[in-house]
């Protein structure tokens, strides 16, 4: 039972410009691509599978992209903590290093934290 597809890039959602998430059987009748929130609301199914839907995977060449939310504690007197959301690599060493790069350079990074959110 096919519950996952893997595709180059994410189409858009048939209700929204959002991009879609899954791929899946609707309960007007034909299939569609939608967004998490269309998904919700026009599913005919609450599972994925054969003849029901797909999660749809974005893949860079073979790879699989993963979002990732990145915390980065900085060392400083207050401990500031700085929060990066929805850091898109396909892995935890390529969103930490992409997520370093979006801090000014003369921040002093006491820590970085990274977390995988959005599970296959």
């Amino acid at each position: 039972m096919a519950d996952k597809a893997y595709v180059a890039q994410l189409p858009k959602c048939d209700w929204c410009d959002r991009p879609a998430h899954y791929d899946f059987k609707t309960v007007m009748g034909p299939w569609g691509n939608g967004c998490e929130e269309h998904y919700l609301e026009y599913r005919e199914s609450s599972t994925l599978g054969t003849g029901k839907g797909q999660k749809l995977i974005a893949i860079v060449g073979q790879k699989e992209v993963k979002r990732y939310l990145v915390t980065i504690e900085l060392n400083t007197p207050n401990r500031e903590l700085m929060i990066i959301n929805g850091v898109k690599a396909e892995s935890e060493h390529e969103a930490e290093t992409k997520a370093s790069r979006m801090i000014i350079d003369d921040l002093p990074i006491r820590s970085i934290r990274v977390i995988k959110y959005e599970d296959d």
